[in-house]
């Protein structure tokens, strides 16, 4: 049986032996405190995670398209080939974040901090860039910036290729 808690006072109790791979499409996650939970693979499309503790979870290769992650607090998470396409980030906190390869096309991220952020690979073609805080992130040659973006000109480090 896992259990999520939320401060907001919801109690998930679920059917599974853990967190990874599973499939938490639509769910209610509003200020669910996941810390360090291991969520590899798991499927959070439309879920609200709204100012959801996520600081060192593992949410490599999850799916979370359209999922709402208004401030929450993403430190030094890893969301490596994550897919984030048209998610709702804006405030969340990022920093120190594993986002290489992730999908972050169309998401909204007006005053989502990156700072520290790896970004190699991953496809930043997201809403309201401008207004993001970028700087000490890294990206490489392959990172997808919106046409016209001058990732440098925001502190972000380009990583030479190897």
């Amino acid at each position: 049986m896992v259990r999520i808690e939320c401060d907001s006072g919801v109690v998930h109790e679920l059917q599974h032996d853990s967190l990874r791979g599973i499939n938490l499409a639509g769910f209610d996650l509003h200020r669910a405190k996941l810390d360090g939970a291991d969520l590899e693979g798991a499927i959070l499309d439309r879920a609200t995670l709204r100012a959801a503790a996520l600081e060192n979870a593992r949410l490599v290769k999850c799916s979370l398209v359209e999922a709402g992650l208004q401030g929450c607090w993403a430190k030094d998470a890893d969301f490596r080939n994550a897919v984030l396409t048209k998610a709702k980030l804006d405030t969340a906190d990022f920093t120190g974040a594993d986002l290489r390869g992730a999908d972050l096309y169309q998401a909204l991220v007006w005053g989502t901090r990156f700072s520290g952020a790896r970004l190699e690979g991953a496809d930043m073609r997201c809403s309201q860039l401008d207004a993001a805080k970028l700087r000490g992130a890294i990206c490489d040659a392959r990172t997808r910036w919106p046409e016209g973006f001058d990732a440098e000109a925001h502190g972000v480090f380009v990583a030479a290729d190897k």
